[in-house]
């Protein structure tokens, strides 16, 4: 929660700010007794200041023991209350409503509305309004309780006007304080989404870069291999060599071409389509997912769309590709069982577009669905991937706004999620 994060990096300098108040109320005292000529309660002023500086104390040295305290924001929330009961007590034994530093209940309230939660920064205020109008109800004039009435009957409307004031005062400052730190931290998240979205764009152009790279300068020494083992294969077949050893020259052959699939597949992974938008009806992306396969395996693709006239904007080549990474991957899960079927589901609604990928496979630990994604990992056996498609698909989705979750399904099978969000697509039709 941004608030429990915001009382961690409170709650040391709090400490500071709980010392400075302490003096500062040491030092209005003593202006009060000089400036005002009153009386004070040394003993019962003195136990109150004892009590904040103690627990001050007992808060510095909890900070000390634990240096990332969990629930921050609970702890931040009892010193602030703490403190205003303690000023209520400190004002009512100091002149009451009279005394001129009520207005310190102003920083209680601006401090929990920094940092506490909406309920926090409601519970200080009307605590603050509470105790303020407690002050009211204390006698503080020299003559004690009995006269207490005749004083209140007295007083005119000023110091009423006063409660007033502050309460109408304490609930905008900590409305609109709250308001702009509110603000303040959506406008950070978003900031941090753009950067994220940003790295992840400049992680696929890194990638897109090395792949054309790699596929340039190793295209010519593989074709020049092929056409070296295929040389050498009709040799040793004219001089009637080991069948072993033409079968050896044939598996070279085979290699060499599934290393030119490998990086052909790799450059096209990027190419420019993949971001250019265009609108759709799900039928049309589904046909261009199945025709990324040969005909067995795309008959073996259940597609399903909610609405069934669903109409998407999106970069539709771009997650046709993703789309059928995700179907290709879900294959190979399935692939010890043989013939199993992938089930591919289109949901619009009015926040995201969100493409399932679903299979029947084993599904994946807990440990292999943390690492999923992550460049180069994979389960498969190895020559049989490379650990790039998730990762892949996770930046593209990233690069768009929105997200790749792999989830776990009970008994088994695995579900690929891939939500784009609202900004992408459009109901009805096209625009």
């Amino acid at each position: 929660m941004p608030a429990g994060i915001e009382s961690r990096a409170t709650l040391p300098w709090l400490v500071r700010l709980r010392w400075l108040a302490i003096a500062s109320q040491l030092l209005a005292l003593v202006l009060y007794y000089y400036e005002l000529d009153s009386e004070i309660p040394i003993a019962l002023v003195a136990s109150i200041v004892g009590i904040a500086a103690a627990s001050n104390i007992a808060l510095a040295t909890w900070l000390h023991r634990h240096a990332a305290p969990a629930r921050a924001d609970l702890v931040t929330a009892a010193l602030l209350t703490l403190d205003t009961l303690l000023l209520t007590g400190l004002l009512a034994s100091t002149g009451g409503p009279a005394n001129p530093f009520t207005i310190f209940y102003i920083v209680h309230i601006v401090l929990a509305a920094l940092v506490l939660e909406t309920r926090s920064t409601v519970w200080i205020t009307l605590l603050s309004a509470v105790g303020f109008a407690t002050l009211f109800l204390i006698p503080s004039d020299e003559h004690g309780a009995q006269d207490h009435q005749a004083h209140m009957a007295q007083l005119d409307g000023h110091l009423r006007g006063m409660w007033i004031a502050f309460a109408v005062a304490a609930a905008v400052i900590a409305y609109f304080v709250r308001k702009i730190s509110l603000t303040i931290a959506a406008q950070r998240e978003q900031i941090a989404l753009l950067r994220e979205r940003d790295a992840s764009r400049a992680r696929l152009a890194s990638l897109a870069a090395l792949s054309a790279g790699a596929a340039h300068e190793l295209g010519t020494p593989l074709g020049t291999i092929a056409v070296a083992a295929r040389e050498l294969e009709l040799a040793l077949q004219r001089t009637a060599a080991p069948a072993s050893t033409v079968a050896d020259v044939q598996l070279i052959a085979e290699e060499v071409e599934r290393c030119r699939m490998i990086l052909g597949g790799m450059a096209a992974e990027t190419t420019a389509d993949d971001l250019r938008v265009g609108t759709a009806g799900a039928d049309d992306l589904f046909e261009a997912i199945r025709g990324r396969f040969d005909h067995d395996r795309a008959s073996r693709i259940h597609c399903v769309a909610r609405p069934k006239d669903a109409i998407i904007r999106c970069p539709i080549e771009g997650v046709a590709r993703t789309a059928a990474t995700l179907v290709k991957n879900a294959f190979d899960a399935t692939a010890p069982s043989g013939g199993g079927a992938v089930e591919v589901e289109l949901v619009t609604n009015n926040d995201a577009v969100v493409l399932t990928v679903r299979d029947d496979g084993p599904g994946m630990a807990p440990e292999i669905l943390a690492r999923a994604g992550e460049p180069f990992f994979t389960t498969k056996e190895p020559g049989s991937g490379m650990g790039l498609g998730l990762f892949l698909a996770r930046t593209y989705a990233e690069s768009l706004g929105g997200q790749l979750e792999l989830r776990a399904r009970s008994p088994r099978g695995t579900d690929a999620v891939l939500t784009l969000p609202f900004a992408l697509r459009t109901e009805g039709a096209p625009a």
